[in-house]
């Protein structure tokens, strides 16, 4: 579990500490203070060094160029990650670097990325070969990889414009599927959940014991709830298809998608905490969907289970309601959080470190309606 993040150089972030985290964590502070960053940097550190966790959090913010021709069946490998926003002040030259460490129950990890010169060996074409018109033209850059542990791809190059191509993230696929250290992360972004995550997840939960834990969290939302099933269908992008609701006030199943954004919120939710057993959970805005009025229940489902499935939690808000229902749900159900270090509240804000509060400070807070955030 990571006690203290470091992050050097890291998009906003010229030299920042994250100190006090616990199991689960809740991050606050004003728009473009940098809670997204800090969620990134636990990906990326997590990832020890795969380009896909890069190539990941560039997309998930639009960070990307894509060919100039209309033809919409170009190639994947056309599209670029536009790199340079990951590095502080969004410029990247030769030597430029960043590096995100941890301090953890088990001594400290840490990874980095620095810009250098292109060898002879970085050149060397790994990939299946393709058609020519498909090959990015790559520049004179690239970025070398470090870390403890050692990543399994120590290095990986930039195009011409200086971004990382499609083709660079299948390069040396096979070394990064040998390595046993990539860490397990589910990460919740603000957009929408597919249907693919649910039922790509479906077959490792059906029959089992967690399955159960997943109709409660649905029962928080709908209390007369009796069971739920993925049984597939039609699916793509935005689609709520290949799950259904039963209710005892309904003879007959309804898609979940006629129950509300809720609803396939906390699914999503709750089997992403099931999945990222003994690893991180990370989710951005993670009182999106809610009522003010279901929150401590959602609180007390994130609690129960990161303890249960052994998983640290990192999520953002804005809202002061997500932050007393924590509180509320703390007061509430003592015995989840009988533990030291179990929940934190971090407040991200301009300057060298974030501002820690331990349980007690935030419950003290909401008690007295003090402002944290």
């Amino acid at each position: 579990m990571i006690h203290e993040l470091t992050l050097k150089g890291y998009r906003g972030f010229a030299d920042y500490k994250v100190p006090g985290l616990a199991r689960v964590n809740l991050l606050l502070g004003t728009n473009n203070s940098g809670k997204t960053s800090v969620l990134e940097a636990v990906r990326l550190l997590c990832g020890s060094g795969d380009p896909s966790a890069i190539w990941q959090a560039l997309a998930q913010r639009g960070e990307r160029w894509f060919p100039d021709e209309p033809d919409r069946y170009v190639s994947r490998t056309a599209a670029e990650a536009d790199i340079c926003h990951l590095f502080l002040g969004h410029e990247m030259e030769l030597g430029t670097t960043f590096r995100i460490e941890s301090k953890n129950s088990i001594g400290e990890r840490w990874i980095s990325y620095t810009v250098v010169e292109k060898t002879k060996h970085d050149a060397a074409d790994h990939a299946p070969k393709r058609d020519p018109s498909d090959e990015p033209l790559f520049g004179r850059f690239s970025i070398a990889v470090g870390g403890d542990p050692a990543p399994p791809v120590k290095t990986f190059r930039l195009t011409a414009r200086g971004g990382l191509s499609a083709d660079e993230i299948m390069r040396d696929i096979h070394a990064r599927r040998r390595t046993t250290d990539l860490g397990n992360v589910q990460f919740l972004s603000t957009d929408f959940v597919s249907a693919d995550y649910v039922l790509s997840n479906w077959a490792k939960i059906a029959l089992r014991p967690e399955e159960d834990r997943i109709v409660k969290a649905l029962q928080i939302l709908q209390p007369d709830l009796e069971a739920f099933r993925v049984v597939g269908g039609e699916r793509y992008p935005g689609s709520r298809g290949g799950v259904i609701v039963k209710c005892k006030r309904s003879e007959l199943p309804v898609p979940i998608g006629s129950m509300g954004e809720g609803m396939w919120r906390i699914l999503c939710l709750a089997m992403a905490v099931i999945r990222a057993q003994n690893g991180v959970l990370l989710v951005d805005e993670i009182d999106t969907g809610f009522h003010y009025t279901v929150m401590t229940q959602m609180w007390e489902m994130i609690i129960g289970a990161s303890t249960q499935f052994d998983v640290q939690v990192f999520a953002t808000t804005h809202s002061y309601d997500c932050v007393s229902s924590l509180a509320a749900a703390c007061t509430k159900s003592a015995s989840l959080c009988a533990h030291a270090n179990q929940v934190s509240i971090q407040r991200i804000e301009r300057g060298t470190q974030a501002v820690a509060f331990t349980e007690a400070e935030f419950v003290s807070a909401a008690q007295h309606r003090i402002e944290i955030r």
